[in-house]
């Protein structure tokens, strides 16, 4: 692996120090949840080969060839899983040793089996049924079917109906860190986040400033006006939290078409909207690399590209594990980003999370 994405001398000698214990975060996390069937377009098959869609390109083209006539594509199921940013997030971090409290939707009245698969560590607090999600995956990227189904009917009133408002004090309260997720496909993430930051927030005794990290996952189909009261919320979050923004190019290109500073270049969109958030941290991932802000400038770390993944979809929620835990660790953004990208590669190329001690002798031995 090149120096240029592997942690620093001084991070792994600083990681190698910390003992199980100095991994055990209390993280307040929310509010989505998926099962997820992971799957690949088959291109060509006989009795002893298939070939698969490399790109979505690829696949899009033979899709549009086949306008105004009929056509069947054959897909492979490769695994089904637990999905939603959240449970694969905290998959990742309890499987590191933290403890988050996982609040979502995965399964009412009883935690579906599925969900209960995940590491021992996680708190499991389900507020109602999960949507499901076929992921067709590519080597350029993947396509996400989603079923929302009940998770279109969450909203603060159904998330105290299961997570009562004292309740939701004191996880705030006791938690080292938290993580909002997945606001796009949560059709009641507004109300929801408003709530928290008016009912909740200000009853709560905090001792210090906590970090929380915010991952937005595509918001195409949302209104300009949802948006905009979204960036008014983060910027009350601030006043709670040092709020660290993890976005890839799509989101950032969909916040810059929707807040109206579609002109600019990518770096600008990034600083506007960083200034825009009030947010301590804010980290841009592309496909060979990461970018932050630091002031006025943009900042960029090379990472690994995995050649031949076992799966993609949740290598960003396994990417803001490691860039959370790197921000609790104390780390400067720089190594936290390494960090994140660190456990990112081995969970694509492993298709499973991965320990504290994998994560540390794939960190020190590049």
């Amino acid at each position: 692996m090149d120096r240029e994405y592997a942690l620093k001398e001084e991070d792994i000698r600083m990681l190698h120090n910390k003992a199980k214990e100095d991994l055990k975060f209390n993280i307040f996390m929310g509010f989505d949840g998926f099962v997820d069937k992971i799957l690949k377009p088959v291109r060509m098959k006989d009795r002893d080969n298939t070939d698969f869609f490399q790109t979505i390109k690829e696949f899009a083209d033979y899709l549009a060839a086949k306008e105004g006539k009929s056509c069947s594509v054959a897909l492979e199921k490769v695994q089904e899983k637990i999905g939603g940013n959240m449970p694969i997030m905290a998959n990742a971090l309890g499987t590191l040793g933290c403890k988050p409290v996982c609040v979502g939707t995965m399964g009412f009245p009883e935690v579906l089996p599925i969900f209960r698969q995940m590491s021992g560590n996680c708190l499991l607090i389900s507020v109602g049924n999960p949507g499901y999600s076929d992921a067709l995956e590519f080597i350029s990227g993947k396509l996400m079917l989603g079923e929302n189904g009940d998770i279109d009917a969450l909203d603060y009133r159904r998330l105290i109906s299961a997570v009562p408002e004292e309740e939701l004090i004191r996880y705030l309260e006791e938690c080292d860190g938290a993580a909002f997720l997945n606001w796009g496909e949560l059709i009641g993430s507004n109300d929801i986040w408003e709530n928290i930051l008016t009912r909740i927030l200000p009853k709560c005794e905090f001792k210090g400033r906590k970090t929380m990290l915010m991952d937005f996952s595509d918001f195409s189909k949302r209104q300009k006006e949802e948006v905009e009261k979204m960036t008014e919320l983060i910027r009350g979050y601030a006043q709670y939290f040092d709020i660290a923004v993890s976005l890839n190019e799509n989101e950032l290109e969909q916040f810059s078409e929707k807040l109206g500073f579609g002109e600019m270049s990518m770096e600008e969109k990034l600083l506007t909207l960083s200034k825009r958030f009030s947010c301590s941290e804010m980290v841009l991932h592309l496909l060979g690399a990461s970018c932050y802000v630091k002031g006025d400038e943009i900042l960029s770390i090379e990472k690994e590209i995995v050649k031949n993944p076992r799966t993609i979809t949740g290598g960003g929620d396994n990417f803001n594990a490691g860039l959370l835990l790197g921000l609790l660790l104390k780390m400067d953004m720089e190594g936290a980003i390494r960090l994140g990208a660190g456990l990112s590669s081995l969970y694509v190329k492993y298709g499973r999370e991965v320990t504290w001690e994998e994560l540390m002798e794939y960190s020190f031995s590049s």
